[in-house]
């Protein structure tokens, strides 16, 4: 899964997305239209979220710690054998 910076959608506007990808319109649908798409009328419920929307909101039901732990040892690793390599 690419980290947020590497979604297209965190790098270019709506308008550059839809040149990016050649076509003659594009539109984000909110978190709220999503729900009210499939049938909740009032969208979504902060406090109590109905479908599994994490990837899209960013709210978590977890802490994401031991993942950003590991993406750091993992680099750490990378920038070792780097060193390593040169000598």
């Amino acid at each position: 899964m690419p980290t947020r910076g590497e979604l297209i959608a965190a790098q270019m506007s709506e308008d550059e997305i839809r040149d990016f990808v050649g076509v003659e319109s594009l539109r984000f649908i909110s978190i709220d239209g999503l729900y009210k798409a499939v049938g909740e009328e009032r969208g979504r419920d902060d406090a109590a979220p109905k479908y599994h929307d994490a990837v899209f909101t960013g709210d978590y039901p977890t802490s994401l710690t031991a993942r950003e732990i590991a993406r750091q040892e993992e680099a750490q690793l990378s920038l070792e054998m780097e060193a390593q390599a040169q000598k």
